[in-house]
């Protein structure tokens, strides 16, 4: 199928043509607000030459999504080869973007913040082959009814998400984790990215390689997070502290920069995974500048 531009600039117009979309295609928003009357379900398939690309018109962030009641924009069941590209998602009534059930999937240049109640800025789940890349992120939703001191989800949630990368990426104004890699997520790079602005009353490190996965959704496997590379980040400001290794299985934590902690720059946590322990985890050339420790130090085993 050779591929053709559908440009759109209203909600109809952008679901009809997604519903029509075939490998190839580029489904081009005007800018503008499109206020979602429901989630916008992407269930399609492009292929690795064609893939189905949603992206802006005009400059980053010109095309708006917002306004439903439910997530935001769900990419699942089976869906392969869809890039989304250059659009604002913010101000929906749970998780902003859902990826699950789905594989090779790029988010790149999109500004996504203000998720509902409960919900991720970002949340993927059960999937393959993601890249997530050049975005800003900020302000997960509030989980309801839990304790004062802990009380938000995360920008961006692998769960049981294999062979991806996380990158370049700037996560601002969060409450608890800017996000983790877990439910023995496998294959994941986190590179480039900046991570800054945990508010106070943070329970958890502002990024977390593993977590705690209930145990089903491991699948058998051993550990929460494995072979992870966590490299070239920058983590500032971050008042609990910087980076949290919860059952984790080869780890390289190299040439990142810690600027500004409070609390622990690494701490090694319990996940829930079978092995209950993180093993093989390489810490090397990383810079740590003005950092306020508590008096456990540098790397704290909890």
């Amino acid at each position: 199928h050779g591929s053709h531009q559908v440009n759109v600039s209203t909600e109809a117009e952008l679901r009809e043509a997604i519903g029509n979309a075939e490998p190839g295609d580029e489904i081009i928003l005007a800018a503008g607000i499109y206020r979602l009357s429901h989630q916008l379900w992407i269930d399609k398939k492009g292929t690795a030459n064609n893939p189905i690309v949603i992206r802006s018109a005009g400059d980053k962030y010109s095309a708006k999504l917002t306004g439903s009641s439910e997530e935001g924009i769900n990419i699942g069941d089976g869906a392969a080869y869809i890039v989304v590209d250059g659009l604002e998602v913010y101000g929906m009534g749970d998780n902003n973007i859902h990826v699950q059930n789905a594989s090779y999937i790029t988010l790149q240049n999109i500004k996504s913040h203000d998720a509902g109640s409960d919900g991720d800025v970002i949340k993927v789940n059960q999937a393959n082959h993601i890249i997530v890349q050049n975005n800003e992120l900020a302000r997960s939703g509030a989980r309801p009814g839990c304790p004062e001191e802990n009380c938000w989800q995360e920008l961006i949630d692998f769960v049981d998400t294999d062979d991806s990368a996380i990158r370049d990426n700037v996560m601002t104004d969060f409450g608890n984790l800017a996000g983790y890699v877990k439910g023995g997520s496998t294959n994941v790079e986190i590179t480039g990215n900046t991570i800054s602005g945990q508010r106070s009353g943070a329970g958890d490190p502002a990024w977390g390689i593993g977590g705690w996965t209930d145990s089903e959704l491991l699948r058998g496997r051993q550990y929460e997070a494995i072979n992870v590379r966590f490299e070239q980040n920058i983590l500032t400001n971050n008042q609990y502290g910087a980076l949290g290794i919860y059952d984790a299985s080869n780890v390289r934590i190299q040439n990142n920069t810690f600027n500004n902690n409070h609390g622990v720059l690494i701490e090694f946590r319990a996940g829930n995974a079978p092995k209950a322990s993180s093993d093989n985890i390489t810490i090397t050339a990383n810079r740590f500048n003005n950092n306020s420790l508590s008096s456990d130090g540098l790397c704290v085993i909890s």
